[in-house]
């Protein structure tokens, strides 16, 4: 969680990485039941074997997109001051990734300019990428972060 961030502190073209981490099979599941998804591809790994010739199912990309908005909320934009998320554009999932498939996430600052007097907006590339370098994921991501108030 970042604190004390103001839209001021951010530089164009700033790179933030995350941890690596993966999406198990359980996670999958409990995120199928959650949303209704009950196609075979993201459930059954006898299935995935014979149709994609993998060893695990495949995780959904929305589960890939909520993974990786939750590391950006935490490593690039501000708790306190609240910086409201403003939305994604672009969404791509240009490569699939399986459950248990090592991934990171990739942030960097593309663009920064007043939104209103109270707000700049900030826009971030965004990738996941596997231990290879390929990307699972792409997306524009907006958020609004306050200007830093000026003492008096």
């Amino acid at each position: 969680m970042i604190e004390n961030k103001y839209y001021e502190d951010y530089e164009v073209g700033e790179l933030v990485v995350s941890d690596t981490f993966a999406i198990s099979t359980e996670d999958v599941a409990a995120y199928c039941k959650l949303v209704g998804d009950d196609h075979k591809i993201h459930l059954d790994k006898e299935f995935c074997k014979q149709q994609l010739g993998v060893d695990e199912v495949v995780v959904p990309g929305c589960l890939t997109l909520a993974m990786a908005d939750s590391r950006w909320a935490a490593l690039v934009t501000p708790s306190d001051p609240y910086s409201p998320h403003y939305g994604q554009d672009k969404v791509r999932y240009p490569n699939r990734l399986l459950a248990n498939e090592p991934i990171f996430c990739e942030f960097k600052l593309i663009d920064k300019r007043k939104h209103n007097d109270v707000y700049g907006m900030l826009t971030f590339e965004t990738y996941v990428r596997n231990l290879n370098g390929d990307a699972i994921l792409f997306e524009i991501d907006k958020v609004l972060v306050p200007f830093r108030v000026q003492e008096q």
